[in-house]
């Protein structure tokens, strides 16, 4: 589905990951799926100036960053996809939101994009059954 990053239609990228498995809700008998987790780039939050980025360097070189001024891996986010097989025999397909903090920038489009191509995948599959 995302193979190749430049055609998967995504603005941000993303890396994939299983997700652990564990049916978190009653009357799920087994759930498998995949985390699409977005990963950090040069846009919204992280962005620096140029100004920011040479005294950011020279800090740096100099020692002279403070605890407060310390980049810790922010959460940027992600989207997951459960397959999950229920008490009735039916099969459900989710998408939620995931590794997100409280100061995650929401990425609207790529989130849109997924949960399109996903209803893309869900359809032929659908017709593939028949």
């Amino acid at each position: 589905m995302f193979e190749d990053p430049k055609k998967s239609g995504l603005t941000t990228p993303v890396k994939v990951f299983p997700s652990d498995g564990v049916p978190d809700e009653e009357g799920v008998v087994s759930v498998s799926g995949v985390r699409l987790v977005f990963q950090a780039t040069k846009t919204g939050n992280a962005y620096k100036s140029k100004d920011e980025e040479k005294a950011s360097k020279q800090d740096d070189e100099f020692g002279a960053s403070d605890s407060s001024e310390v980049d810790e891996a922010k959460k940027e986010g992600g989207v997951e996809i459960l397959v999950e097989k229920l008490n009735d025999g039916e099969v459900r397909v989710r998408a939620r939101r995931c590794d997100l903090d409280e100061d995650t920038m929401i990425k609207e489009m790529s989130e849109e994009n997924i949960i399109n191509k996903l209803k893309e995948a869900i359809n032929v599959w659908k017709k593939e059954q028949k």
